[in-house]
């Protein structure tokens, strides 16, 4: 068939797009099929034919020197001749599927929904659900002055490892007994050689948390943990440490949610979420709890990168131009900066209501 051009006057509506679509992969197919035909007829010889032709190993082909004949270079060649005929004729032949008029384009990589554009715009269409009918009722965390969000980071913050540097899930047969309040629990779970323990401005929080001590307050988890084993052994470990003889650390998390709910655990960064919390885990958050930016508190260590300098000035309400407090954990979370961190939520929220 004659080749189909783009500029022809002829063409238009449909059969111009038609050709578009059409013309340049016709074109690339032809040359790939050209260029890698002409790199196999020179270097399509076995390396026993060429050194029985008296050259040595170390040569180099040239183009310029004649490539000894055998009964399997001719095979090869006729073998050649009969792919390039069924690729010529493949590709004159090819015809892209009929698209309507209300077809969608097929959507480039980046701008997939699990593509960095598409992550990025999913982030920033949570961050614009500010609405007051698809806000949380903060109104009990409101009235005694505490978050209505408390979000942990995990590793080197509630507790102590990394999980990128662990290689196995944590070993169940193998708990750590230690004292808790109200009896022996279980105090450190293992990976491999290593042990994994709370903090104990963790564990006093998640204790205090657990017993009733914050009303309107819940908790989550804001973790972006390098890979899918690093996940499954950080989950793991929530599901194994006790705050309370009996409690795990994932029966706390659970606390205030509907059973089975999860959207409080952002954990890893696999898309849809990233290495920026600011950009997925907070919006992510926002979304799935309806709870405000503003009503949140999070606690991070920020050795790795200023997660929390980033979710401050990234994630923010746009009613109140106000974002997560946010408290760095650089020696992980101890008591003192987990009351700190209480009383500076209260601070700023007591200076947002207006005074009688």
């Amino acid at each position: 068939r004659p080749s189909v051009s783009l500029t022809s006057p002829v063409k238009s509506g449909p059969a111009l797009k038609h050709a578009k679509s059409r013309a340049p992969t016709g074109r690339c197919l032809f040359i790939f099929a050209l260029k890698g035909l002409e790199r196999r007829r020179i270097t399509g010889v076995r390396p026993r034919d060429w050194y029985e032709g008296g050259a040595g190993r170390n040569d180099v082909r040239r183009r310029d020197v004649a490539v000894p004949s055998s009964p399997y270079v001719a095979k090869r060649r006729r073998s050649m001749s009969t792919a390039a005929i069924v690729a010529v004729v493949g590709v004159a032949s090819y015809r892209p599927p009929a698209r309507g008029r209300h077809d969608r384009r097929p959507t480039p990589s980046g701008l997939a929904r699990g593509g960095p554009i598409g992550r990025m715009r999913a982030s920033v269409d949570a961050t614009r659900t500010t609405s007051a009918a698809d806000a949380a009722d903060t109104s009990a965390a409101d009235a005694n002055a505490v978050p209505a969000l408390a979000v942990f980071d995990l590793d080197a913050c509630l507790w102590t490892q990394e999980m990128f540097q662990l290689r196995e899930v944590v070993d169940r047969s193998q708990p750590v007994m230690g004292p808790l309040e109200g009896g022996a629990g279980v105090v450190g779970a293992r990976s491999g050689n290593s042990v994994i323990s709370l903090h104990p401005g963790a564990l006093a929080a998640l204790r205090r948390y657990h017993a009733g001590e914050y009303p309107g307050m819940r908790i989550a988890v804001a973790s972006s943990a390098d890979t899918p084993l690093a996940v499954s052994i950080g989950r793991s470990a929530l599901a194994f440490l006790e705050v309370v003889p009996g409690v795990t650390v994932r029966d706390v998390l659970a606390v205030g949610w509907p059973e089975g709910f999860e959207g409080n655990l952002q954990i890893g960064r696999t898309a849809p979420l990233s290495s920026n919390k600011a950009a997925t885990h907070f919006p992510i958050l926002r979304r799935a709890t309806g709870i405000p930016f503003d009503r949140m508190l999070f606690f991070d260590d920020c050795n790795w990168g200023d997660h929390c300098g980033a979710v401050a000035a990234g994630c923010q309400e746009s009613d109140s131009g106000l974002g997560p407090v946010t408290v760095r954990t650089p020696r992980g979370l101890q008591p003192s900066v987990w009351d700190a961190g209480i009383d500076q939520y209260r601070i700023r929220r007591e200076a947002l209501v207006p005074k009688p």
